[in-house]
């Protein structure tokens, strides 16, 4: 992509380039596209949770067919879709919420660390590979683990700051994240 005239990429051009190139230069390359903006980065994170909820439901739909197979009711089926799309829906809210405060304190962490970026660019940053990991989650269960390293990943690209100086934004949150699900249950 040419950096003085950037052009559109397409949503799964993006994905797969965030996903796949995880470094800041390729970062960088993705937030100067024209079609950047938080909404986008948004609207793909909410569509991914309610596209991975169909997927966790046809998994135990299946699940309950095979293990048990007396239970399966074809109404039961049809509940479950409606009622797991629906939590979709709202886990999709929720998970954008999740990235507008991750990436409020991390811009602001970033900025008194020396960072020279700005929340917006950071938020798209951020949200950039979140939908291929909704969507593998469910899946495969590893790339949950990968959105921290992303995240530095973006902060580093938007506020050019150290690996060192990316990385404890990201830890600071990553642990309270953990320390608030643990105190929860």
């Amino acid at each position: 992509m040419d950096l003085d005239n950037p052009q559109p990429l397409a949503w799964f051009q993006v994905w797969v380039r965030a996903f796949t190139r995880p470094w800041p230069a390729n970062y960088r390359t993705l937030i100067r596209d024209p079609q950047a903006s938080p909404a986008r980065g948004y609207w793909w994170i909410f569509a991914a949770s309610i596209f991975a909820c169909v997927i966790w439901t046809m998994l135990l739909v299946y699940g309950i067919e095979r293990v048990q197979p007396d239970l399966f009711d074809t109404s039961f089926t049809l509940l479950s879709i409606i009622e797991l799309t629906m939590l979709g829906i709202a886990v999709g809210g929720i998970i954008c919420l999740v990235v507008i405060i991750n990436a409020a304190i991390h811009n602001q962490l970033a900025y008194w660390l020396g960072g020279t970026g700005n929340f917006d660019n950071l938020t798209y940053a951020q949200s950039l590979a979140l939908p291929l990991v909704v969507i593998l989650v469910p899946l495969y269960g590893f790339p949950i683990f990968y959105v921290p390293l992303l995240n530095i990943v973006a902060l580093k690209a938007v506020h050019a700051l150290s690996w060192i100086k990316a990385a404890i934004p990201v830890l600071i949150t990553t642990s309270l994240w953990i320390s608030l699900v643990l105190w929860l249950n």
